[in-house]
């Protein structure tokens, strides 16, 4: 997977390069990563697992996952999944989701508490259906490696009051003469864009980029 500077997950669970250092409370932790799971594991009542570690398996359902209602990280990178169903009213802070199938974010929606997102290597074309609603502690967006296009599709960044971190390199909007700019008009609060620090003369030129200086428009 990928996780890059949340603050530190616990040493057993092999958290993604990316989200590796998110803000995570220690728990019970269970590991079943490199492994050829097909189907979500089972777990014995009381379903008290805090941690889990699914990655590299050929997972292509959560079916199961609802169970775990005090899981809080959950890393399900490297499998086949197209979807992304059960994770309803679940205290999930941290979730990468890295290197499936998907062609939406689907089903994340009502992951309240998310803090750190990893999304990279899949098919997306939007960040889709996160908002500042469903999202309001959001923290990092790592989105590497997908199909997001569209300028409309950054959006959502202004409504997400807590971030800092967001990634899209990898995708074709990233191409775009007037990138940069149209990520920090939208989102000037961020502090890394795609692996780099937002300094304030970038946030700057992106101000004047939308909206020239006054000096400028007053020019004769």
């Amino acid at each position: 997977g990928e996780v890059s500077t949340l603050p530190p997950a616990a040493p057993s669970l092999p958290a993604s390069p990316e989200l590796n250092g998110a803000d995570i409370r220690r728990g019970t932790v269970e590991d079943l990563s490199d492994g050829t799971l097909a189907e979500f594991p089972s777990f014995e009542p009381p379903f008290c697992v805090q941690e889990l570690a699914l990655a590299r398996n050929r997972l292509t359902s959560l079916a199961g996952v609802e169970a775990l209602r005090f899981l809080t990280v959950l890393d399900i990178s490297g499998n086949e999944l197209s979807a992304l169903n059960g994770l309803a009213g679940l205290p999930i802070r941290v979730l990468d989701v890295s290197g499936n199938k998907l062609t939406s974010l689907d089903g994340i929606e009502d992951c309240k508490m998310l803090v750190a997102l990893a999304a990279s290597g899949n098919r997306l074309t939007n960040l889709a259906p996160i908002s500042g609603a469903a999202h309001p502690s959001l923290e990092q967006i790592f989105a590497k490696d997908n199909n997001i296009a569209a300028d409309t599709a950054l959006d959502v960044l202004r409504e997400l009051p807590q971030l800092r971190t967001v990634d899209f390199r990898g995708n074709p909007l990233t191409e775009e003469e007037h990138y940069v700019h149209w990520v920090l008009h939208r989102a000037a609060h961020i502090t890394s864009l795609d692996g780099e620090d937002v300094t304030v003369i970038a946030k700057v030129d992106a101000m004047n980029h939308f909206q020239p200086p006054l000096d400028h428009m007053l020019q004769p």
